[in-house]
């Protein structure tokens, strides 16, 4: 009786110490946060064979979602719709649907306030190219404004060389559906909001005579990587820590240049790993092996609150968190903005 008793209160303790590690696990992750209520906030994430871990992937990312509170995120390799419908549930501002190609299904999620036009593939029926994941596009107004969203999630691998001769070639295949991607809008959506997002599988900064994203890159008057900052800049913010490499990227068209120059708009990679305790590896193991990258586009309104609140004569030359980190934006949390005065000011923004 000892014994069995003894086995009860062990299988007690490993309940209480699952749900309770767990329990500490979502309140972290209810603080990471990305935009705000006055900006189109979209997101893309690679979510690696979703989901991970289970039903701690399910109900964890249904704590980190709930929080970012973005207006659209793009997913890609969901490859358990019945999970994904799952974690539906515990969206309940949100909606999901999710292509019908592949085992690694390309997905949305969006809010319920957003008004949807249409969700249809791009190249459906020549799929080689694409890994068998042809570009999935999503139509929505936002702020009685059309945009086109379209997710995708290009073919992995390759030795970095750039071979035209093979068309076996992970690179080729790459820049083939970067190609289709770029006709397509030149010749559909050439007038357009649009914003191409996904798992891209490769990276900007190559040289040119193995980038895939050259002939885009060469096109300054239509095209914008929103991220090349991001890939020219420190690996500690690229969006695949474990090779590291850059390989998540959102591109803009033209028509949406000047939002993104707004001084308030602004792109990164979501550091949700910063939120758990054991870093990136407790990340990689819970939800990816990828980091969610995220635009904030800004229409005005809020860049105005801002500015309205200071004096005309000061200016923000520097903004940190309560450790002395710089940061860009943040909300509901403690910040000090630096003024070119040297004056400095407490605040927090609230979402």
């Amino acid at each position: 009786m000892q014994k069995k008793s003894f086995y009860f209160r062990s299988l007690i303790v490993f309940i209480l110490c699952f749900f309770i590690n767990f329990s500490s696990y979502c309140q972290s992750l209810k603080d990471v946060s990305f935009g705000s209520n006055y900006s189109l906030d979209i997101i893309s994430w690679n979510l690696e064979w979703f989901p991970k871990n289970g039903q701690n992937t399910i109900d964890s990312l249904a704590v980190i979602i709930n929080s970012l509170n973005p207006e659209i995120i793009g997913l890609q390799e969901i490859s358990d719709v019945s999970a994904f419908n799952s974690l539906m549930t515990q969206l309940p501002l949100y909606e999901g649907f999710y292509s019908g190609f592949s085992n690694l299904k390309l997905a949305y999620i969006y809010k319920k306030s957003l008004t949807v036009n249409n969700i249809f593939t791009i190249s459906g029926n020549a799929t080689y190219n694409f890994a068998g994941r042809p570009p999935y596009c999503l139509e929505i107004e936002y702020d009685n404004k059309i945009y086109y969203i379209i997710n995708n999630h290009l073919k992995c691998c390759g030795d970095g060389i750039l071979q035209l001769s093979d068309p076996s070639d992970e690179e080729f295949r790459r820049l083939n559906a970067m190609s289709i991607i770029k006709s397509y809008i030149e010749t559909n959506l050439s007038d357009k909001r649009v914003i191409v997002l996904g798992d891209l599988n490769d990276i900007l900064t190559d040289n040119q005579s193995n980038n895939i994203f050259q002939d885009i890159l060469d096109d300054t008057t239509n095209f914008y990587f929103a991220d090349i900052d991001i890939a020219d800049g420190s690996s500690s913010n690229w969006s695949y820590p474990s090779w590291p490499s850059h390989l998540d990227h959102i591109l803009i068209s033209n028509e949406l240049f000047s939002m993104f120059d707004n001084d308030s708009s602004y792109i990164e990679s979501i550091q949700i790993d910063d939120n758990l305790v054991g870093g990136f590896s407790t990340y990689d193991n819970l939800l990816s092996d990828h980091m969610p990258i995220g635009i904030s586009l800004y229409s005005g309104t809020f860049s105005s609150l801002i500015e309205n609140s200071k004096s005309v004569k000061k200016k923000i030359v520097q903004r940190i968190n309560l450790s002395g980190k710089n940061i860009n934006h943040i909300f509901n949390q403690p910040m000090i903005n630096i003024y070119d005065n040297g004056d400095s000011e407490k605040v927090i923004f609230v979402k």
